[in-house]
C-alpha cells in the first residue's frame, strides 16, 4: 500500500474546475473536479445513489429533531416548571433536574459534530455547503420549533404533556433511525497507475472514464499526483471490492468499529488540530454566529411579554415561527449559493479554489445582522409594531445559518483528513462563547436596558462577522505556513489506520 504524503500541497487549495478539459483531472460533465477522488467500491459513500444519500441526510435531520425537540421544548415553559413543586413528570428535586440535563447533553452531544462529518463523507467539495445548509436549518429550526409547539401544548394539556409528547416524538425518531440510518465512515483505497519512473499519474476509477463513439477509444481522466497522493491510501495491485451491502448489513451496529482502542489518539488529535489558525478562526466564526441565538432566547420572553406587547405564553411561543420561516428562506443562500460562489471564483482563477472563497457570502450577514438586532432591541424599546420586532427576531435567527455553514465547510475544505477533531475544536470554542453569552445576556440586558444592549450587540456582531476579511487575505498564508505540520499529522494517523 502506498501512503506517501505530498508535503508541498497546501491544504484547502485545490484544482476545483478543469477549464481546459485536460486529461489531468477526474471531472463531472460540467468540468468540476471530484474532490475527494471516489473509488470504484459500490459501498463508498461518494458512490451512493442520490436517493441513498438523501435518505442518509434525512436520517441526520431526524436525529437532530429527535434530540432537539425533547431538549428545547422547555424554553417556553420554564416559568411553569420553576413554579411547580414537582419540577418534572419524573423529576422532583433540583439534583434530579441537573442529572437529567447532564444525561441529555451526554447522549445528544454528537449532534454537534457527527452530522457535519456525515456531510463530508457523502458529498464532494463543490456540493458540501448545500447539504451543510440542510443541517444548519434542521439544527436551528428544531431549536425554535420545539418551544413554539410546546407553548400550545402547555395551554391545552398542561406543561407536563409538552414534555411527554416530546419524549414520544424522540422515541419514534429513534425507532426510525434504527432501521434506516447507515454508517458513512469509510476507508477509501484507490488503485493507481504509475509511469516508468514510478510516479503516480492516474487513479484507475470508472468515475474518470468517458465513453466516446466507436471510432475513438475510451479516455481516462485522472487527478494530478499532487492532489491524489493526499486524498486516500493508494495501492498498486488490483482491488477486489465487496458486493453492495444488503439491507440487513446496512443495519449493522458494529460497522465502522475499529478492533483496537484508539480513544487516546482521538483525544490527542483534538489537541493537535487546535494549533491551526484556520481551525481556531472557524470556531470563533461559528461561536460569534451562534451566540445571537442565545441572545434571542434569553430576551424573547422578556421583550414580548412586557409593555407594549403583553404577549401570552402561547403567543411568545408562536413568535418562534418567525425564526423557523427565516431559516427556511435563508437556507438557499447559506447553503447552495456558498457552493455556487466557490465554483464561480475558481473559474475566474484558472480553476484553482481556496478554502476562504466560501467566506464571500458573509457580507450579507455582516450588514443584515446588526440591522436585525437593532430592529429587535431598539424597535422594542421604541414600541414599534409587534410585526417589526418579530421580523427582526426571525431575520437574526435565519442569518445564524450562514455563519454555521461557512465555518464548518471551511474546516472540511481545509482539513478534510482530520475534519472530526478539527470540528470538535471549533465546537468547543463555539460552546464556550455560547456558554458565556447564556450567563451574560440577562445581566447585560437588565443593567443597560434593552436599547443600549442591542445597539452594543449590533456593533459586536458587525465586528465579529467582519473579521472574515482578515482571513480572506491571510488564510492561505497560514495554511501554507502550517502545511508541513498538518501533513505530518495526517501521515501519523494514516499509518495508525485511523484515517484513509
Amino acid at each position: 500500500m502506498h501512503t506517501e504524503i505530498d508535503f508541498s500541497a497546501i491544504p484547502g487549495t485545490s484544482h476545483l474546475v478543469d477549464l481546459d478539459r485536460t486529461k489531468e483531472t477526474i471531472e463531472t460533465e460540467s468540468g468540476i473536479v471530484l474532490i475527494p477522488t471516489p473509488s470504484d467500491d459500490p459501498n463508498d459513500p461518494l458512490n451512493w445513489s442520490r436517493g441513498r444519500k438523501w435518505l442518509a441526510i434525512f436520517c441526520t435531520v431526524v436525529y437532530i429533531f429527535g434530540g432537539s425537540v425533547p431538549g428545547c421544548c422547555i424554553y417556553s415553559i420554564l416559568t411553569d416548571i420553576a413554579e411547580d413543586p414537582d419540577v418534572h413528570p419524573y423529576t422532583h428535586s433540583n439534583g434530579e433536574w441537573i442529572a437529567s440535563r447532564i444525561l441529555n447533553g451526554f447522549f445528544f452531544a454528537p449532534v454537534e459534530s457527527l452530522p457535519e462529518i456525515t456531510v463530508g463523507d457523502l458529498f464532494f467539495e463543490h456540493e458540501r455547503a448545500t447539504y451543510m445548509g440542510v443541517y444548519s436549518v434542521a439544527l436551528f429550526g428544531s431549536n425554535y420549533m420545539a418551544p413554539m409547539l410546546s407553548g400550545f401544548v402547555r395551554d391545552g394539556l398542561g406543561w407536563k404533556w409538552a414534555i411527554w409528547i416530546a419524549c414520544i416524538f424522540g422515541a419514534v425518531c429513534w425507532f426510525f433511525l434504527l432501521f434506516f440510518m447507515e454508517e458513512t465512515n469509510y476507508t477509501r483505497r484507490l488503485r493507481v497507475r504509475k509511469d516508468d519512473e514510478g510516479n503516480i499519474v492516474a487513479a484507475i476509477t470508472s468515475r474518470g472514464e468517458q465513453k466516446t463513439d466507436e471510432k475513438n477509444p475510451d479516455t481516462m481522466l485522472v487527478v494530478t499526483s499532487n492532489e491524489l497522493g493526499n486524498q486516500a491510501a493508494l495501492i498498486d495491485e488490483e482491488i477486489t471490492y465487496p458486493p453492495p451491502k444488503t439491507f440487513w448489513q446496512k443495519l449493522s451496529l458494529t460497522s465502522g468499529i475499529r478492533k483496537e482502542n484508539r480513544l487516546l489518539d482521538e483525544f490527542k488529535a483534538i489537541a493537535l488540530m487546535a494549533q491551526f489558525p484556520g481551525v481556531l478562526y472557524a470556531g470563533f466564526l461559528y461561536g460569534s454566529s451562534l451566540f445571537w441565538y442565545s441572545v434571542l432566547n434569553g430576551t424573547e420572553a422578556l421583550v414580548l411579554s412586557s409593555e407594549p406587547y403583553n404577549f401570552s405564553s402561547s403567543m411568545c411561543g408562536l413568535a418562534y415561527l418567525s425564526p423557523v420561516i427565516f431559516c427556511l428562506v435563508i437556507y438557499p443562500f447559506a447553503g447552495w449559493s456558498t457552493d455556487w460562489v466557490k465554483i464561480k471564483i475558481a473559474k475566474r482563477h484558472k480553476g484553482l479554489s481556496e478554502a476562504e472563497d466560501r467566506f464571500w457570502v458573509l457580507p450579507v450577514y455582516m450588514i443584515l445582522g446588526p440591522m436585525a438586532l437593532i430592529l429587535w432591541g431598539v424597535g422594542a424599546a421604541k414600541g414599534v409594531h409587534w410585526f417589526g420586532v418579530v421580523f427582526g427576531l426571525g431575520l437574526m435567527a435565519g442569518l445564524c445559518t450562514i455563519g454555521c455553514v461557512s465555518a464548518v465547510t471551511y474546516i472540511l475544505d481545509s482539513y478534510e483528513h482530520m475534519s472530526a477533531p478539527a470540528i470538535t475544536v471549533a465546537i468547543l470554542i463555539r460552546n464556550t462563547m455560547n456558554f458565556a453569552m447564556d450567563y451574560g445576556i440577562t445581566p447585560f440586558y437588565t443593567n443597560v436596558g434593552v436599547q443600549n444592549c442591542f445597539i452594543a450587540s449590533a456593533f459586536i456582531c458587525f465586528f465579529c462577522i467582519g473579521t472574515f476579511l482578515v482571513m480572506i487575505f491571510t488564510g492561505r498564508y497560514w495554511r501554507n505556513r502550517t502545511k508541513t505540520r498538518y501533513w505530518k499529522i495526517v501521515q501519523e494517523y494514516r499509518a495508525k489506520g485511523l484515517i484513509s
